[in-house]
């Protein structure tokens, strides 16, 4: 019963949803649904009866502590689309949608410059990091990519490669037509490289906002009907299962082929695709057992230490030093990890950090969640130039931000001020460069 009404609560809101901005295809409905499936994808097959073949949660996992969840999940689901609500309505969002109400952007010198700068930047980081992912995979399996040291991009120098993501979408949102289809092309090429290296989330999530910028920049499309919408869900399920099956057989030898070939049933990739994604309830789930039996609620440290993290460690002393310095609250997921002596990342949820913050009080929290991850990935109506700007780093955001669903703040709030807030910096440099050259060309004040 709570499975069937966390499944209709989610229809509900994204009804709702679609009635306030008038597409399914944006950024703000998509990070709601991706919210959902990472949250309840299990749950969804559960209440529909539908067996789940490998990796079931409800026979892992205690009935109990399940109930318990779903009573937690439930309602910080509905405060987090009534935060979205409420920072829709209240700051006149625009969002980046289907519509022919859409102004396809034209040429923005200033964001096509700043572009092609952090292509640079990032191209030769980011090529080795998928050189080394792909050699890796492919060379000694599927499950290497997790067990071997420094494949992510998280030190200082291949951290740069996710300024060849931003990049591409500031080309795509001020370069010449023929540019921003070249910017959009290699935003495919890059998600069609992450899913050949098993990492069905990114290349999913990137393939989408590929499509949300070829439709904001580059021209519209024809009305987005329910059947192809139905269609191309079916098509980008069918790709991840596929995906799935191929990083099985990466991993182990045993049953690959048939794995493949039962792949390929429609029916079988849309479950495979639910299963997958619903995984990420273990760690609501987990956190809920341990919280405030074994550990006591931290307060809110989790969000502040994301913040101290964004401090230069030179200028972290004191209190802000202890909280950058503490594992439970900069990395929740490791810590689950080392706390349940596991061998692998259980990954985590925005849900599963609020009840480690304030226990059931944390459903207050996921309204805040919802106001603040709404903000990060739409934009204000305004100016062509302006609102071209502003809806490319919304989508720019979501293609960073959509994989929070499995994450924690630190990771938000980090990739928000590295890739997002750090090129629109430097569009708004040279763009006052700009103004100052010409300013002075033309024998003008300066300013």
């Amino acid at each position: 019963m709570l499975a069937w009404v966390n499944s209709l609560a989610f229809l509900a809101s994204l009804l709702l949803l679609r009635r306030s901005l008038g597409s399914f295809w944006n950024p703000v409905v998509l990070s709601s649904v991706f919210l959902f499936l990472f949250s309840s994808g299990q749950l969804v097959l559960h209440a529909a009866d539908v067996p789940i073949p490998t990796y079931n949660l409800l026979e892992r996992l205690s009935l109990t502590s399940i109930r318990s969840a779903l009573q937690f999940l439930i309602p910080s689901f509905a405060a987090y689309q009534l935060g979205v609500l409420f920072a829709v309505r209240k700051n006149n969002i625009w969002s980046a949608g289907i519509s022919t109400d859409v102004p396809v952007a034209a040429e923005d010198k200033a964001a096509a410059r700043a572009g092609l700068i952090l292509i640079l930047v990032g191209v030769v980081p980011y090529g080795l990091f998928l050189i080394n992912n792909l050699s890796i995979v492919h060379g000694l399996g599927y499950l290497a990519y997790y067990q071997m040291p420094g494949l992510r991009l998280n030190s200082a120098i291949t951290g740069l490669g996710y300024y060849l993501l931003a990049g591409l979408v500031l080309l795509a949102v001020g370069g010449s037509p023929r540019w921003k289809r070249a910017a959009i092309g290699g935003v495919v090429a890059i998600a069609l490289l992450r899913l050949i290296a098993g990492d069905r989330g990114e290349g999913f999530v990137y393939l989408i906002a590929a499509y949300l910028l070829h439709v904001n920049f580059v021209g519209q499309t024809r009305k987005f009907t329910v059947v192809t919408g139905s269609a191309l869900g079916l098509a980008l399920a069918y790709s991840l299962s596929i995906v799935g099956a191929f990083r099985t057989s990466l991993a182990s030898s045993a049953g690959s082929a048939s794995a493949l070939i039962g792949s390929f049933a429609p029916g079988d990739a849309i479950v495979s695709t639910f299963e997958n994604l619903g995984g990420t309830l273990l760690p609501l789930v987990r956190v809920m057992e341990l919280v405030p039996l074994y550990q006591s609620p931290v307060l809110g440290g989790s969000y502040l230490a994301s913040l101290v993290l964004l401090i230069p460690s030179a200028l972290r002393v004191g209190v802000l030093g202890e909280l950058a310095s503490n594992p439970l609250l900069i990395s929740p997921p490791e810590w689950l990890m080392s706390t349940l002596s596991m061998n692998y990342g259980p990954g985590f949820s925005p849900f599963a950090e609020a009840y480690l913050n304030f226990g059931w009080g944390g459903i207050a929290a996921m309204f805040v969640y919802g106001v603040i991850l709404t903000r990060l990935v739409s934009s204000r109506a305004g100016g062509r130039t302006t609102s071209a700007l502003a809806r490319g780093l919304g989508i720019l955001a979501f293609m960073l931000l959509a994989m929070a669903s499995r994450g924690s703040a630190t990771f938000i709030a980090a990739f928000y001020v590295r890739y997002v807030l750090l090129p629109w910096a430097l569009v708004i440099l040279l763009r006052n460069t700009d103004r100052k050259r010409v300013a002075e060309y033309s024998g003008g004040p300066v300013g």
